[in-house]
Protein backbone atom coordinates (compact mmCIF):
# COMPACT_ATOMS: atom_id res chain seq x y z
CA UNK A 1 0.00 0.00 0.00
CA UNK A 2 2.80 2.39 0.77
CA UNK A 3 4.31 1.77 -2.67
CA UNK A 4 0.90 2.49 -4.24
CA UNK A 5 0.73 5.80 -2.42
CA UNK A 6 4.30 6.63 -3.45
CA UNK A 7 3.55 5.88 -7.11
CA UNK A 8 0.53 8.18 -7.10
CA UNK A 9 2.46 10.88 -5.34
CA UNK A 10 5.22 10.71 -7.95
CA UNK A 11 2.61 11.02 -10.71
CA UNK A 12 0.98 14.06 -9.11
CA UNK A 13 4.13 15.92 -8.05
CA UNK A 14 4.27 17.84 -11.33
CA UNK A 15 0.84 19.29 -10.52
CA UNK A 16 2.03 20.60 -7.18
CA UNK A 17 4.76 23.19 -6.94
CA UNK A 18 5.46 23.02 -3.22
CA UNK A 19 9.18 23.72 -3.24
CA UNK A 20 9.59 21.68 -0.05
CA UNK A 21 8.86 18.26 1.41
CA UNK A 22 5.22 17.76 2.35
CA UNK A 23 3.48 15.37 4.70
CA UNK A 24 0.83 13.16 3.13
CA UNK A 25 -1.97 15.47 4.26
CA UNK A 26 -0.08 18.61 3.17
CA UNK A 27 0.37 16.96 -0.23
CA UNK A 28 -3.35 16.22 -0.48
CA UNK A 29 -4.20 19.82 0.48
CA UNK A 30 -1.70 21.19 -2.06
CA UNK A 31 -3.35 19.05 -4.76
CA UNK A 32 -6.79 20.34 -3.74
CA UNK A 33 -5.54 23.92 -3.91
CA UNK A 34 -3.88 23.34 -7.29
CA UNK A 35 -6.99 21.73 -8.76
CA UNK A 36 -9.48 24.34 -7.48
CA UNK A 37 -9.57 26.12 -10.82
CA UNK A 38 -9.48 23.02 -13.02
CA UNK A 39 -11.63 23.06 -16.16
CA UNK A 40 -12.70 19.43 -15.78
CA UNK A 41 -14.45 19.92 -12.47
CA UNK A 42 -16.24 16.56 -12.32
CA UNK A 43 -13.06 14.64 -13.18
CA UNK A 44 -11.08 16.66 -10.64
CA UNK A 45 -13.65 15.95 -7.95
CA UNK A 46 -13.42 12.24 -8.67
CA UNK A 47 -9.62 12.39 -8.61
CA UNK A 48 -9.66 14.47 -5.45
CA UNK A 49 -11.97 11.99 -3.71
CA UNK A 50 -9.80 9.07 -4.80
CA UNK A 51 -6.63 10.85 -3.62
CA UNK A 52 -8.25 11.56 -0.25
CA UNK A 53 -9.28 7.90 0.14
CA UNK A 54 -5.77 6.79 -0.85
CA UNK A 55 -4.22 9.21 1.65
CA UNK A 56 -6.45 7.91 4.43
CA UNK A 57 -5.59 4.29 3.59
CA UNK A 58 -1.87 5.15 3.43
CA UNK A 59 -2.06 6.76 6.85
CA UNK A 60 -3.82 3.70 8.27
CA UNK A 61 -1.28 1.30 6.77
CA UNK A 62 1.77 3.36 7.69
CA UNK A 63 0.89 4.51 11.20
CA UNK A 64 -1.73 2.20 12.70
CA UNK A 65 -0.48 -0.84 14.60
CA UNK A 66 -3.56 -2.68 13.30
CA UNK A 67 -2.68 -2.20 9.63
CA UNK A 68 -5.51 -2.57 7.13
CA UNK A 69 -7.79 -5.37 6.05
CA UNK A 70 -6.86 -7.24 2.88
CA UNK A 71 -10.03 -6.04 1.13
CA UNK A 72 -9.13 -2.41 1.85
CA UNK A 73 -5.58 -2.99 0.64
CA UNK A 74 -6.92 -4.45 -2.61
CA UNK A 75 -9.25 -1.46 -3.14
CA UNK A 76 -6.39 0.91 -2.38
CA UNK A 77 -4.03 -0.68 -4.91
CA UNK A 78 -6.76 -0.52 -7.57
CA UNK A 79 -7.49 3.12 -6.70
CA UNK A 80 -3.78 3.90 -7.02
CA UNK A 81 -3.68 2.25 -10.46
CA UNK A 82 -6.59 4.39 -11.58
CA UNK A 83 -5.01 7.57 -10.23
CA UNK A 84 -1.68 6.84 -11.92
CA UNK A 85 -3.46 6.24 -15.22
CA UNK A 86 -5.41 9.50 -14.89
CA UNK A 87 -2.28 11.43 -13.98
CA UNK A 88 -0.12 10.36 -16.90
CA UNK A 89 -2.51 8.78 -19.42
CA UNK A 90 -0.39 5.64 -19.53
CA UNK A 91 0.12 2.46 -17.61
CA UNK A 92 -0.17 2.61 -13.84
CA UNK A 93 3.14 2.43 -12.00
CA UNK A 94 1.70 0.81 -8.88
CA UNK A 95 1.30 -2.89 -9.47
CA UNK A 96 0.70 -5.48 -6.79
CA UNK A 97 4.21 -6.98 -7.13
CA UNK A 98 5.88 -3.66 -6.30
CA UNK A 99 3.47 -3.09 -3.42
CA UNK A 100 4.35 -6.45 -1.87
CA UNK A 101 8.08 -5.91 -2.40
CA UNK A 102 8.14 -2.37 -1.04
CA UNK A 103 5.81 -2.90 1.89
CA UNK A 104 7.58 -5.96 3.22
CA UNK A 105 5.01 -8.56 2.21
CA UNK A 106 1.30 -9.07 1.92
CA UNK A 107 -1.06 -6.47 3.38
CA UNK A 108 -1.66 -7.00 7.06
CA UNK A 109 -5.10 -7.79 8.39
CA UNK A 110 -6.41 -5.85 11.37
CA UNK A 111 -5.06 -7.31 14.58
CA UNK A 112 -2.26 -9.11 12.77
CA UNK A 113 1.20 -8.72 14.24
CA UNK A 114 2.98 -9.50 10.96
Amino acid sequence: MQASYSAVRRQFEATIDAGRALTHWEFYQAYRNASDGADEESASETTEDALRALTEAYEQAAYSPDGVQIEEATRTVERARQLCTRADGGTAAADSDSVRADSGGEPRERGSDR
